[in-house]
């Protein structure tokens, strides 16, 4: 017991014997209560529906993102066929320029 405890002690009327009995009792540890923590909600978990709805709107993008690709790279790489010289067309057209002979 420190000096100022049994200072106290003899101010508050306790004799010598009372105090001594006060020493022989052991200290006991004073010990706080901690409050327990309060459990936290559980998050919720997402909806198996809207996550593949998600996935598939997602899915569905890249698809038409990936079609306008190719229909770009096609009309950029496309040709037209050369035009095969119709005996019709040359015959029409010799009728209305006829040529000249030597």
């Amino acid at each position: 017991m420190k000096v100022e405890e049994v200072l106290k002690l003899i101010d508050a009327g306790y004799t010598r014997e009372e105090i001594k009995a006060f020493e022989e009792i052991p200290e006991v540890e004073v010990i706080e209560e901690t409050p327990e923590p309060t459990p936290k909600a559980p998050e919720k978990a997402p909806d198996s529906i809207s996550v593949m709805t998600d996935m598939m709107e997602n899915y569905m993008k890249s698809m038409q993102d990936t079609l306008k690709e190719i229909q770009k790279a096609n009309i950029k790489n496309s040709q037209m066929p050369a035009q095969e010289e119709n005996a019709l067309d040359n015959a029409l057209a010799a009728i209305i320029t006829p040529t000249k002979k030597k």
